[in-house]
């Protein structure tokens, strides 16, 4: 028992050492992904969440997300999301909950994505429902 009690801290401490403990970006030798959380002011009274993920392959595909939920808007309402001011997508709620995927195996159009770079989603009317940055 006692080996086991200094072993943990060893083990974690080697963890920490190689995967950082603030990082949200995972890279292996053939894939780099990165995931944010978006978040929102308030919609009558409850706040929206929602995270955009990329992925960035060696083998030169990429993939871009971006989800929403708890966004208190009519089933239908159509939102759209931007990298740094430029659109990416649409898509429609469906019970306070939706996304746009885009991935280039699909021929999709998928921005690189940089440190810094803004990731934010609009409703109608331009009226902000998420930001972040990654």
């Amino acid at each position: 028992m006692r080996k086991l009690f200094w072993l943990v801290p060893a083990v974690l401490a080697v963890c920490v050492g190689a995967f950082g403990l603030s990082s949200g970006a995972v890279s292996a030798d053939d894939e780099l992904r990165v995931k944010i959380l978006l978040t929102g002011p308030r919609i009558g009274g409850i706040k929206p969440q929602g995270n955009s993920v990329y992925r960035d392959r060696a083998d030169g595909s990429r993939r871009f997300k971006v989800e929403a939920s708890r966004v208190n808007l009519a089933n239908g309402t159509v939102l759209t999301a931007y990298v740094n001011g430029v659109s990416v997508g649409s898509f429609s709620l469906a019970a306070g909950i939706g996304k746009v995927e885009l991935n280039t195996n699909d021929d999709d159009v998928v921005p690189v994505i940089v440190a810094g770079d803004a990731v934010t989603v609009l409703g109608p009317g331009d009226v902000l429902v998420l930001k972040g940055s990654f």
